[in-house]
């Protein structure tokens, strides 16, 4: 997460937040289409425990 960006935003902080990802590296900047998919699909999952619901 941009916490230099949340700093100076502070009322984005309502609307990010963390999401853990066993699978993927947030360093794999050629992700392929599939794996994007996973990666998004997993994030969906996991959202709503993330911010509460």
């Amino acid at each position: 997460m941009n916490y230099d960006f949340i700093k100076r935003n502070p009322d984005f902080r309502l609307l990010v937040s963390y999401a853990e990802t066993d699978q993927f590296s947030w360093l794999d900047f050629q992700l392929t289409p599939e794996t994007k998919g996973g990666l998004f699909a997993e994030g969906a999952r996991k959202a709503p425990s993330s911010c509460g619901v």
